[in-house]
């Protein structure tokens, strides 16, 4: 049955303006969301007025400047780029929620240290939908070792760390964003994603000791590291 919903897509993406234009105004709505995301999960987790929602009350760009357009810039960009790489408009609209669910995370966890379960929850339970569906190309049993894998692991990583030093050096959003990626990405990617990730990280804490913006014991989020090695594995992977 899923294999017949699937086959009423077309084979292939053309790069005709039409399909250019859909993917455009697919990405810009799906980053104006992901401001939306940016914004209110966070006050929603500390839950400074009870009736703030993702969707009530209206939404309305709070910082009064030209930026609040670039996100919904970017995303049209990523999402024409990925029609244009990708083979079938069904893998082109799951790049475009893992880019959502990556981005909201990556941002929520540089400004306020922060991995939501409202994100990382998303982002396990689509990962395994997709193999479920038949749309991933990593099997289910694959992708449920994957994220069982990657919450294991740098479970055991904290503890080992907490017994070796007295401090956290990780969170609990952590094993969940790792769990996340296993789903979409199978249990053989995690070692290159966990050292990418490591690489990214010190990249990035090293740029921001050079511009004197962080302290070598300042506490710094491994999650942004997590979500872009993640999704630059997937869509290597996807591609080739």
């Amino acid at each position: 049955m899923v294999a017949s919903v699937m086959s009423t897509f077309p084979g292939t993406i053309s790069d005709s303006g039409l399909w250019i234009a859909i993917a455009a105004l697919t990405g810009a709505a799906t980053g104006n969301f992901a401001r939306v995301l940016i914004h209110r999960v966070p006050l929603m987790m500390h839950n400074l007025d009870p009736g703030f929602t993702l969707f009530s009350p209206r939404s309305h760009c709070p910082a009064k400047t030209g930026s609040c357009p670039f996100t919904e810039l970017l995303f049209a960009f990523c999402a024409v780029l990925l029609t244009c790489l990708l083979p079938k408009p069904i893998v082109v609209l799951m790049a475009i929620l893992q880019l959502l669910l990556l981005w909201s995370l990556t941002i929520i966890d540089l400004r306020y240290g922060l991995l939501p379960d409202m994100l990382t929850q998303p982002l396990v339970w689509s990962g395994l939908l997709c193999c479920v569906l038949g749309i991933s190309r990593v099997s289910l049993g694959e992708a449920v070792t994957g994220a069982t894998v990657g919450w294991l692991f740098l479970w055991l990583m904290y503890w080992l760390l907490f017994y070796s030093t007295g401090k956290e050096g990780l969170g609990y959003g952590d094993f969940k964003l790792f769990a996340g990626l296993g789903a979409w990405n199978g249990w053989e990617a995690l070692p290159h994603i966990l050292l990418w990730a490591t690489g990214f990280t010190l990249l990035h804490l090293l740029w921001r000791l050079i511009q004197q913006r962080v302290g070598w014991r300042d506490a710094y989020p491994f999650g942004p590291g997590l979500s872009v090695s993640g999704g630059i594995y997937w869509l290597v992977a996807e591609v080739g």
